[in-house]
């Protein structure tokens, strides 16, 4: 079963080149939540390096028309025995998120059967 998202929301995997994007939704979240940032753009192209992350089987990029709304991703990669997933979503779009779940679902989908799946 694949999630699907309703109009005008799509998703895809996140590339490189969208770094930037990512990083900066992320500390939109972190200024909402914590007062400041909490990343910046090497983190994430560490993450998305990582043998244990591969972007494009492992995180998931939400639109809202052509704008960033969500980031969920993965940590999911051999040798790792428990997934870590997370998810964030832009704070102007809080009710997205209330009306349409975070990524679980999605995360359900990615995920093996017999994983343990933990989110954040």
């Amino acid at each position: 079963m694949k999630p699907t998202l309703p109009e005008p929301y799509t998703a895809r995997p996140a590339t490189i080149d969208d770094a930037a994007a990512v990083t900066e939704l992320m500390n939109l979240v972190a200024m909402d939540v914590l007062g400041h940032p909490t990343t910046d753009v090497s983190e994430a192209l560490t993450d998305w390096s990582s043998p244990s992350c591969n972007p494009t089987t492992n995180t998931r990029l939400v639109f809202a028309g052509p704008r960033l709304i969500g980031y969920a991703g993965l940590w999911i990669e051999p040798p790792y025995t428990v997934i870590n997933g997370w998810a964030r979503v832009h704070p102007e779009h809080k009710n997205w998120r209330a009306r349409h779940g975070s990524s679980m679902a999605w995360h359900r989908v990615r995920h093996r059967p017999g994983d343990r799946l933990c989110g954040r």
